[in-house]
């Protein structure tokens, strides 16, 4: 999921240049790393000055660039804010080669996923390496890349939800025929276990399907040139959010329905369900996403409006 998504914002929005030429001229592109503007970049003679540490740059060990979000500062060192008063930011791309990788990703979920902090100090880099976000038309790629970040990326962690539910539901089938030493008999003969797995599978079979009658609405609105408005991103955000909360009901009805044997740590249910602990935590997929939903959706009541509208 990291691997697609962060090289299809860089192939999207990096600057045409040497930096792109590098990381897109041949074979398959590599980028780990977070937009989050957790560093600084001011300009100066070459380019752009980087200093900062990152969080969450999943897969970087494996990969030749990583990407850093970064708020803008200006020649004497504070911070460039927009019209409206917020600090502006902006995203690099930089050579994994340049960056510390820190030996942090000491994690109970997502381990595999290996997403270490990293950093950078008084790192000059060319300004073709910039990244541009935030009402930034991209450079390439089509109507679908000219959508929110933020709702391009919620995208990505849904999917990855709703996969680590099916393989649960799949798992726990699998040991559904296994005698219970507590009752005598299988696990799927008991009618509750029945009726409860009934209801978990409709209920991510049910957020498959909504994630991509939404995104195809979206897909069908750019198709069409019509923008991804503030209620439509609202949307899609907030069915990552409940798409994530549907699997990870899923998950924990799979862990606990296989009892004291998934307690494990080399029990891939328990595996299962750290990951989707860990997912669920995702700030794309966080539970604000119903409020601004929320909002949007009754901004057409005078009595209810508020800032988010």
């Amino acid at each position: 999921m990291v691997q697609s998504m962060v090289a299809g914002l860089a192939g999207a929005h990096l600057r045409e240049g040497v930096a792109f030429e590098a990381a897109f001229g041949s074979g398959y592109p590599t980028f780990s790393g977070s937009t989050n503007p957790e560093g600084t970049a001011q300009p100066c003679d070459g380019g752009y000055r980087l200093n900062g540490r990152w969080s969450y740059a999943s897969g970087i060990r494996h990969c030749d660039w990583v990407l850093g979000g970064v708020r803008l500062l200006d020649e004497a060192g504070e911070p460039q804010l927009g019209e409206n008063g917020a600090p502006l930011w902006t995203a690099m791309a930089i050579p994994t080669r340049e960056i510390e990788i820190e030996d942090s990703w000491h994690v109970t979920g997502l381990q595999g996923t290996g997403s270490p902090h990293y950093r950078a100090h008084d790192l000059v880099l060319p300004a073709d390496h910039e990244m541009p976000f935030g009402g930034t038309r991209p450079q390439r790629g089509g109507a679908w890349f000219d959508i929110p970040m933020t709702t391009f990326l919620v995208i990505g962690v849904a999917a990855s939800c709703i996969g680590i539910a099916l393989q649960a539901l799949d798992l726990f089938r699998e040991y559904s025929t296994r005698v219970r030493f507590s009752t005598g008999k299988a696990l799927g003969l008991r009618s509750t276990v029945r009726h409860d797995f009934s209801a978990v599978a409709h209920g991510v079979e049910a957020a498959r399907v909504y994630a991509g009658y939404v995104l195809a609405q979206a897909w069908d609105q750019r198709q069409r040139g019509e923008p991804i408005d503030l209620a439509d991103e609202a949307r899609i955000r907030a069915m990552g959010s409940w798409v994530a909360d549907v699997c990870l009901d899923a998950v924990r009805f799979c862990y606990r329905g296989l009892g004291a044997a998934a307690n494990f740590s080399d029990h891939p249910m328990d595996q299962l369900n750290r990951d989707m602990l860990a997912a669920s935590n995702h700030v794309f997929i966080s539970s604000i996403n119903y409020e601004i939903d929320g909002a949007r959706r009754l901004a057409a009541d005078e009595r209810v409006r508020d800032p988010l509208t």
